[in-house]
């Protein structure tokens, strides 16, 4: 319905009408007035006020318009439709594409690559197109040791394996990766030990490998031969003539040089994530844990940070250490921490949680009235501890805090404690 009015503005106009409908209406009407049903569609363009119903059309349209009818008045229209109708079949909706547990290629994000051949970068090695090829330069002259690359994951992720397919075509052969390690991380850079290491074999297909999954957010793989290598290890030294007493060829060696490593190639190549557990979520207090080690853990008390009273948690005092040995697959831990109502005049302190020996988050000096909510992630983590430190203030050493609410989620069959 129009109100107002403008200049050339048509008072009579035909209202149309389209309504997907699974079943053809018995009537349809407008304004109360039953409308005529025509057989075509060629009929109903050229025709008045009336409907038809396309049944092959999205599988059942209908299709209605008006008489010229004024724009000023408000109308209805009604289809009839007989309840016990049978609804015209639609295709069933396919299976979903089963993508394995491969990290998507639009999330990984390279953040360090060797030096590579013109026209052969590493990201077509993850674009699902075999016939494109990541490839390492081949100048003999360039020894620069292992080859290696690490990858940005999108997120945090469980990494179980990998999958990596060699060159396509008669020369698959050359350019074979042998042994490698592979890094898992956090931090560029900060790698501690590798969290596999291995040896490929020459074929001429896919290679899956596998390994007990390991939580990062970055992936390193190095490469510390290639099958080439592996096939003739003195390859890369045909100066070197001399022999030991079991008759084999001496190896050079010089410090200051890196081991040379032949170039690689490889066509297709995979991050595997580990599946989430089958199983339903669970969520522990770790109050009603036994940990596996205590000190300075206090006796049980109402626990109180700025007025808020909290039913479950740690009390702690200074310098206070509670650990957790973890089975299973606990994936996150989450708390509030803070200084206790009762001893708010007395100072502040650090808490600190840490995983396995590595720290994984320090709250920094904290005072009344503040509260701090860390939520961890600790998937893989087999020892969690929880730790109270760097007491500071007018009383330190009468220092009291809370891990209030401190919580362990993870799926049913996972311990924690003793």
């Amino acid at each position: 319905m129009v109100q107002g009015k403008y200049a050339g503005q048509e008072e009579e106009r035909v209202y149309r009408l389209q309504v997907h409908s699974r079943v053809k209406p018995q009537s349809l009407a407008l304004g109360g007035k039953a409308l005529k049903e025509y057989a075509t569609l060629a009929d109903f363009e050229k025709g008045g006020a009336g409907w038809f119903y396309d049944a092959q059309s999205k599988y059942g349209t209908v299709h209605a318009k008006s008489e010229k009818t004024s724009v000023r008045a408000a109308y209805r229209f009604d289809l009839a439709i007989a309840s016990d109708a049978v609804l015209a079949q639609t295709p069933a909706f396919g299976a979903a594409p089963d993508l394995g547990n491969a990290v998507a290629a639009d999330s990984i994000l390279v953040l360090n690559r060797p030096a590579e051949e013109p026209g052969h970068k590493l990201e077509n090695a993850f674009d699902d197109k075999p016939d494109t090829w990541f490839r390492t330069i081949r100048d003999q002259s360039q020894k620069t040791g292992a080859h290696e690359f690490t990858l940005a994951l999108g997120e945090r992720r469980m990494i179980n394996g990998f999958e990596i397919s060699p060159r396509n075509d008669k020369h698959w052969q050359s350019g074979q990766v042998r042994d490698f390690e592979i890094y898992l991380g956090d931090r560029n850079g900060e790698w501690g030990q590798p969290v596999y290491t291995g040896r490929l074999k020459l074929v001429e297909g896919k290679q899956k490998v596998e390994f007990p999954a390991k939580a990062g957010s970055l992936f390193r793989f190095r490469v510390l031969s290639t099958q080439e290598q592996g096939q003739d290890e003195n390859t890369n030294d045909p100066m070197v003539t001399a022999t030991n007493g079991n008759g084999k060829q001496a190896k050079a060696f010089n410090a200051f040089l890196p081991p040379q490593v032949n170039p690689i190639t490889i066509s297709e190549f995979r991050v595997l994530e580990a599946p989430a557990p089958n199983r339903a979520k669970q969520q522990l207090a770790l109050s009603e844990a036994k940990p596996d080690l205590s000190r300075n853990l206090s006796k049980p008390r109402l626990l109180q940070m700025n007025g808020l009273k909290f039913s479950k948690g740690l009390p702690v005092a200074a310098q206070s250490q509670v650990d957790y040995r973890l089975s299973g697959d606990w994936q996150l831990f989450r708390a509030d921490v803070g200084i206790d109502d009762s001893c708010r005049q007395a100072g502040g302190l650090q808490f600190q949680v840490h995983g396995d020996g590595k720290l994984l988050f320090d709250s920094g000096l904290i005072a009344a009235p503040a509260v701090v909510k860390p939520e961890l992630d600790i998937r893989g983590v087999s020892l969690l501890s929880l730790r109270t430190l760097g007491a500071h203030g007018k009383d330190a050493a009468k220092v009291c805090a809370n891990w209030a609410n401190a919580t362990v989620i993870g799926f049913e069959g996972d311990k924690a404690g003793k």
